[in-house]
C-alpha cells in the first residue's frame, strides 16, 4: 500500500477512535432515568466491513484472529479500541 494512503487510514483510525471515545464518555454522563445499551468491550470497538489487513497495516498492529462456528472475526487493537471484521463461512 502507498504510503500516503497509509498515512490517510491511519488518520481516520485516529479520528474513530476519538470519536468512540468520546461517545463512550457522552454515554456515561446520561441521567439515571435514561437506560443505554452499552456493554463493554462494545462502547470501545468499530466494526469494518473490509480491508481490516489494511488497517492493520496503517496502525503497525497485528490482527488478532477468533474462529466460532459459522463465523470468524478478525481484530486489531488501537489504543482502548478495537477495530474488527467479521466473516461468515458458508455451510457445506
Amino acid at each position: 500500500m502507498e504510503k500516503e494512503e497509509l498515512k490517510k487510514l491511519k488518520e481516520w483510525c485516529e479520528a474513530a477512535a476519538a470519536a468512540v471515545n468520546i461517545l463512550s464518555a457522552v454515554k456515561k454522563m446520561a441521567p439515571e432515568s435514561i437506560v443505554l445499551i452499552s456493554e463493554f468491550p462494545t462502547d470501545k470497538e468499530v466494526h469494518v466491513f473490509s480491508d481490516i489487513e489494511k488497517i492493520s497495516e496503517a496502525l503497525n498492529q497485528p490482527i488478532c484472529f477468533e474462529t466460532r462456528r459459522g463465523f470468524s472475526e478478525k481484530r486489531v487493537a488501537y489504543g482502548e479500541v478495537t477495530f474488527f471484521q467479521i466473516e461468515n463461512h458458508e455451510k457445506e
